[in-house]
């Protein structure tokens, strides 16, 4: 035996468990019985329009305004290589989950002169919520396909984004379910939005109508006895309940009409317009009412002059007046929109993934 096949088979006798039969294992071919596809038929990305569509019934016009290049629309270098479109295979279907890019964005040209308004428009945004789905590819797809066809894609979003699949936010759900059954702490963020400004308002505010100032003013008692009122000693309580009613209500309305011109809803249309105007008509009106019920208020306490007292509840009430009419301006952010309560399934039982981390309320 020479010394090649010394070395071919010394290892079969000293290594003890060498010699065993081969068994390939595969895995089970996917199959995609449950796949449902887009009740429409529109399987590749739609090109995205160049500006807004404007419904004439709802009085949404293009504006025409100086110097306002703000209001303009024009064309929007999002989707134009059709890069999606392309790579898609038959049975296969993409669709965006996110608007039509419609916020302008302005930048004025290197070494122009300032002043004078507003520069060029330069591009359009679409205002995206953290944990949205952006795109979703479907159909005859294996996970790692679809991850090859939109890895390219990335590179491209102006945010942070990740690939994601109905398995992984499921996972994920699970984890947050988790985390909130074991948290010991239970004033978080669900519960700081359950017991906001607005709940706290509305609380102090039916509260306040219940509850009773004093029993008489400057001597004098009063002569309708409202006796499903609570008078003295719960006087101190309708202090504490009116200036918790002002100061709630005077932050939210504030705060809301702030975050709804930075939300850029207020030039998306006419009706944004509208409802801004009036949520800043609506707070002006509130302060101007609480700076004359002050005054009024501090001349009854202080002279107890005849008819002040008068004069500070109108200016209470035409508080309570503006605060109402702020909260009516919900009409114009919903106006052509629908909600509908459905237990069946919609059309060919076709569901989009949810557009954030948790599961989609559609309804009971």
């Amino acid at each position: 035996m020479n010394k090649i096949n010394r070395i071919c088979v010394i290892p079969l006798f000293t290594n003890y468990g060498c010699l065993h039969q081969i068994r390939n294992s595969y895995n089970y071919p996917v199959t995609f019985e449950k796949v449902v596809f887009p009740p429409d038929g529109k399987f590749q990305l739609p090109t995205m329009p160049p500006e807004p569509v404007y419904d004439e019934a709802l009085g949404e016009v293009k504006k025409k305004l100086n110097k306002r290049m703000i209001e303009a629309r024009g064309y929007e270098p999002i989707h134009t290589e059709d890069h999606v479109n392309k790579m898609l295979k038959k049975d296969q279907f993409a669709i965006w989950r996110v608007d039509a890019p419609w916020l302008p964005r302005t930048q004025r040209l290197k070494g122009t002169k300032r002043g004078g308004g507003k520069g060029p428009i330069h591009h359009f945004e679409t205002p995206v919520r953290g944990g949205r789905i952006v795109l979703e590819v479907g159909g005859y797809i294996l996970e790692a396909e679809a991850r090859a066809q939109l890895m390219p894609c990335l590179q491209r979003f102006p945010f942070p984004v990740e690939f994601v699949s109905e398995e992984l936010l499921q996972r994920r759900r699970e984890v947050d379910v988790k985390i909130k059954d074991q948290n010991e702490n239970k004033f978080d963020w669900d519960t700081v939005i359950k017991y906001n400004m607005q709940v706290i308002e509305i609380v102090a505010l039916t509260l306040l109508a219940m509850i009773s100032s004093i029993e008489d003013h400057c001597k004098y008692k009063r002569r309708l006895e409202l006796n499903f009122r609570l008078t003295f000693p719960f006087s101190v309580l309708h202090m504490i309940l009116f200036n918790t009613f002002v100061i709630c209500s005077t932050l939210y309305m504030v705060i809301g009409t702030y975050l709804f011109d930075l939300s850029g809803r207020r030039r998306s249309c006419k009706l944004g317009e509208i409802s801004f105007q009036t949520k800043a008509f609506c707070c002006v009106g509130q302060f101007v009412s609480l700076v004359f019920a002050l005054y009024f208020f501090y001349r009854h306490n202080r002279y107890c002059e005849s008819g002040m007292y008068t004069l500070f509840a109108l200016s209470e009430y035409s508080l309570i007046l503006f605060n109402g009419l702020f909260h009516t301006t919900i009409y114009y952010e919903f106006q052509s929109r629908v909600l509908s309560l459905v237990t069946a399934a919609l059309k060919a039982n076709y569901y989009l993934l949810p557009m954030h981390d948790y599961i989609e309320k559609r309804g009971t």
